[in-house]
């Protein structure tokens, strides 16, 4: 069930997603390096909270970074304030490079978060966890609408 639901959102989601993406006017990026930058932010403070627990009581993010730092997971975090600061130039040509730490992030966040739950021997699970997932998740996408330069992107969509 969870599976057609997902699919019939990414269905009524794309075309206004390949609309955005299409649009090369400065507000429309501007626009987008803003929802951007707040998606990084969001994902840099939801590592201040509890990653470890449901219950809140459990160590944040940076704090298990910083413990285990063989995971790497501290990695998430540099990245993420790279991005930070690389967002606030205003470049065009910095997009894609965003873009590409964007994605290079969440998989530094997946696998740190796998890493640091095999060594404490159970699974670090918690909303802001789940958050800064899904924040990282949703800055690829926005990162690739913002990098695009394709002014016919519509056109060449299969819908």
């Amino acid at each position: 069930m969870d599976f057609i639901i997902v699919i019939a959102v990414v269905a009524l989601v794309t075309p206004l997603a390949l609309r955005i993406a299409s649009k090369q006017d400065r507000d429309s990026k501007n626009k987008l390096r803003a929802i951007l930058w707040v998606l990084l932010l969001g994902e840099f403070l939801s590592g201040l909270l509890d990653w470890e627990t449901f219950d809140g009581a459990g160590r944040s993010g940076l704090k298990l970074a910083l413990t285990y730092p063989s995971t790497f997971l501290w990695m998430f975090f540099v990245v993420a304030f790279v991005q930070i600061i690389l967002l606030s130039f205003r470049r065009p040509t910095i997009y894609a490079t965003v873009a590409t730490l964007n994605f290079v992030n969440t998989i530094i966040v997946f696998i740190g978060m796998i890493m640091v739950s095999n060594i404490i021997g159970r699974q670090i699970v918690s909303p802001a966890g789940i958050a800064a997932i899904f924040l990282a998740l949703i800055g690829n996408v926005v990162g690739l609408l913002l990098a695009n330069k394709d002014k016919n992107l519509i056109a060449k969509s299969p819908y």
